[in-house]
Formats: C-alpha cells, sequence, structure tokens
C-alpha cells in the first residue's frame, strides 16, 4: 500500500500522523518484525465508519483506544476510510489477503453484510464489529443499546423543555433527535430518547430527522434549524461526524442541543449544548487488543449499555443550568437502569402503556 505524507488534526487527541490515500485514507503506526515481551508484536487493522477521522465521535474514540493500546500494550495498527458503504467489502479482502492481521476491527454497522459473506472466507482471521451482530466463528460482534444511549439525553430534554426560566426556551413543549441514517439501531436511538423524553414529560412532542449519512453535516444543519423553526428547543444529535451540523445551528439558533459520543460537543458550544451521552468504545477497543494479547479473546456478541456502564450522562463544562434536582433524578433512573427495575421499552407502540407503568419517574421541580 503507498503511503503518501499528509497532516491531519484529530479533535480527540493531538498528533500528526502520516496518512496514506487509496480510495480512503490509510496509516501505518508502527514499524514491523519487533518483539514485545518474547512475543511478535501485535497487529490490528481499523476500517473506520464513512464519517471518518476527526468526527468528534465514534471513529475519534476508536482510533484513540488503538492509539492506547499502542502506548500501553506496544501493538502496531493500520487504519483505512471508507468512502460509501460499498467499499467495506475491498477493505476487509485487503487487509485478511495481506495475511499480517491479528484483528480487523470494523467500526460501522454499515459493514455488517460485508463482513457476513466475507469472515466465513478467512476462518483464521480474527475480526470485529460494532453496532450490530454478524452470527460467525472468527468475529466478536459489539452490540450497543441504542435505547440506553440516547434515553438520559431524552429524558433530560423532555424535563428541561418545560423550564421557561432558561432563555430562549419557548412555552411548547417540543424536543427533536438528528440520527445518521435510518437504520435499525438508529431507530432504537430514536426510541429511546422518545422514551426518555416523554417518560419527563408525557406530553412533550419529539420529532425525528434523518440525515441519510454519517459525514453530512450541511443537511443535519438544516435538519435541525427545521426542528428549531417547527418550536423545538432542544435537539439531541446521534449522527456521527453529521453531529456537528446540529451542534453548529445550536449555536446560530442560540437554542439547545445534546451530543453523544464524547464531551466535544460541549467544549466546541458550552452555551448551548447541555450534556452529552458518552460511550466507553475506546476502552472497549483496548480491552480487546488486551485480550488478542492475552490470548483471551472470546468470539460472539458483547453486549454494552448502561447496566455495564458503557454510557453515561455528562454535562462537563456546560454553562446552561441544569437543576440538581433533575440531575438526582437521572441518577436515580442510572440506578433503576443498572438493577433492572426500570426496562425500557422495545418498540414506539409499547411507549403510552410503559409511561403509565413508570409515572413514578416523571420530573417535575
Amino acid at each position: 500500500m503507498k503511503n503518501k505524507n499528509l497532516y491531519k488534526v484529530f479533535f480527540i487527541i493531538s498528533l500528526c500522523l502520516l496518512l496514506t490515500a487509496c480510495g480512503g485514507k490509510k496509516i501505518d503506526s508502527g514499524g514491523s518484525s519487533e518483539k514485545s515481551n518474547d512475543k511478535e508484536v501485535i497487529k490490528v487493522g481499523l476500517i473506520v465508519g464513512t464519517g471518518g477521522l476527526g468526527d468528534q465521535n465514534f471513529n475519534d474514540l476508536a482510533y484513540a483506544g488503538l492509539k492506547m493500546a499502542k502506548d500501553e500494550l506496544g501493538i502496531e495498527f493500520d487504519y483505512s476510510e471508507p468512502q460509501s458503504a460499498s467499499d467495506y467489502a475491498t477493505y476487509i479482502t485487503q487487509y485478511a489477503e495481506d495475511g499480517s492481521y491479528d484483528l480487523i476491527m470494523l467500526n460501522a454497522s454499515e459493514a455488517e453484510s460485508a463482513l457476513t459473506e466475507l469472515a466465513p472466507n478467512y476462518p483464521d482471521q480474527k475480526f470485529s464489529i460494532i453496532d450490530t451482530m454478524v452470527d460467525a466463528e472468527n468475529v466478536v460482534s459489539l452490540v450497543k443499546d441504542f435505547r440506553d444511549y440516547t434515553f438520559l439525553g431524552g429524558y433530560l430534554a423532555g424535563a428541561l423543555t418545560q423550564d421557561t426560566s432558561i432563555e430562549n426556551m419557548n412555552e411548547q413543549h417540543a424536543v427533536g433527535i438528528v440520527i445518521g441514517v435510518d437504520s435499525p439501531v438508529m431507530q432504537e436511538g430514536a426510541l429511546g430518547f422518545e422514551a426518555g423524553a416523554r417518560l419527563a414529560c408525557a406530553d412533550t412532542d419529539v420529532r425525528v430527522g434523518i440525515v441519510g449519512a454519517f459525514d453530512d453535516p450541511a443537511t443535519a444543519k438544516e435538519i435541525t434549524k427545521s426542528i428549531y423553526d417547527g418550536g423545538g428547543d432542544i435537539v439531541m444529535t446521534l449522527a456521527g461526524g453529521s453531529s456537528l451540523g446540529t451542534i453548529n445551528q445550536a449555536k446560530e439558533s442560540s437554542l439547545y442541543a445534546i451530543g453523544c459520543t464524547s464531551e466535544s460537543p460541549i467544549s466546541t458550544a458550552p452555551d448551548n449544548v447541555i450534556a452529552s451521552s458518552l460511550e466507553s468504545l475506546d476502552s472497549i477497543v483496548f480491552s480487546l487488543c488486551k485480550d488478542l494479547i492475552d490470548g483471551k479473546l472470546e468470539y460472539g456478541e458483547r453486549s454494552l449499555g448502561i447496566y455495564n456502564g458503557y454510557f453515561v450522562i455528562s454535562y462537563g463544562e456546560s454553562n446552561v443550568p441544569v437543576p440538581q434536582t433533575l440531575k438526582d433524578k437521572i441518577n436515580e433512573l442510572v440506578g433503576k437502569l443498572e438493577s433492572g427495575e426500570l426496562v425500557l421499552p422495545k418498540t414506539k407502540n409499547e411507549i403510552d402503556s410503559w409511561i403509565k407503568d413508570n409515572s413514578e419517574y416523571v420530573y417535575s421541580e
């Protein structure tokens, strides 16, 4: 693979890296034929989502996890940035045929069909994929509960949309969520958000916008503006690299957003981003590398949710006031979800009856 020297600044890590470009971009992060603790150095290939690196989102988190594994465990890694979902099969084949990778990581549910087809062709090659389940004997499937991902943000939005003491918060109880694509996992995220918002305030009007891509902040910005123009005052974003469009529109409209994945949205717009739903993908990626080195990597499904601490909500350095009573209520909900006392609805049709069954969690100051 031919390398070209390019410089790219990442939001999560401030480091200049050598990039390669061949349809997508690729980096070689270490030398070869070295030994660590009398073992050959472990080598990982990462194929990121189409939002690319610099998304302040799950691609940057996966990269950060590999960088941590390189620094602390001595692994080597390469990465590639597909331009579209059709590129996944090409990159999977390219990495697998190379034969030097101990693990090939797919950081996108969009790669499901390609990996399902190709993984059996390379029975000795280890793979992992996130946000979907691939039923193959050589694949680790990291399956996030996207309802958990957005539920706390939804509850926060549903509670605060009632508070007209907050600057520019209108009297309508209307909020929204912008998702990247119309996929089952993204729709689960929309479901979790609506469940949270309407549990906090049953008459909350929840709007859902679909960008159609994880690398289109311009469209996300337009959708967010339409939600604000229609009376919504808080929009959560679950759209990968497109999410920056929502954050920028929140600033322009002097209204509010809730971010996801990292605290970057808060630092980008502390006067407008109330909080962010964080995920621990960097730690999970690091743990996969550690298991690989220790010979303990287990194939099959690994579930990730609030119950095992994968998702947490952070208010970071936001300047938007959140009452302590609301923070306490959200902490209570986390405890109920962890214990199994509160179980989120699985379909939109269940939400009304679910709210009635859990009326003790309605928010009121």
